[in-house]
Order: structure tokens, then sequence, then C-alpha cells
């Protein structure tokens, strides 16, 4: 129960703001929900920086913890 208040995993939904950079240069756009109730992205891979990309997730403080 720690981990996951110290997380915010039940509040990440409702209070997860992206950052600036994801929110201005994402090549991705949600489209609807399936009959199953998953996402639907599109990512447009030709305007995607791959590596840029990595990079950036990788410095996030949550993933830092996760390795």
């Amino acid at each position: 129960m720690a981990w996951r208040k110290e997380m915010q995993i039940d509040t990440m939904l409702t209070d997860y703001k992206p950052p600036e950079v994801l929110v201005k240069y994402a090549a991705t756009s949600f489209i609807c929900f399936d009959k199953e109730g998953s996402i639907v992205r599109h990512v447009d891979c030709g305007r995607i920086d791959i590596k840029g990309t990595y990079t950036f997730y990788r410095i996030l403080p949550v993933f830092r913890k996760l390795e």
C-alpha cells in the first residue's frame, strides 16, 4: 500500500498531466475504445523520434524507480 501511495497509482488516471514536450511533440492520438474497452491509438511512426522519445521516458522518475 505504501508503494501505491508513493507512486500515486490510485489517482494516476485523474491527476496525471503529461509533460509539455509530450503534448507538443507526441506523434500519437487517441481514436476510441474497442468493443472490449481497450484504447485504440494511431501512432504516426514517420513523425516520431523513437530514440528521443525512448530517452525522454527513461528519465521520468516513475520509470527510474522501476529499473
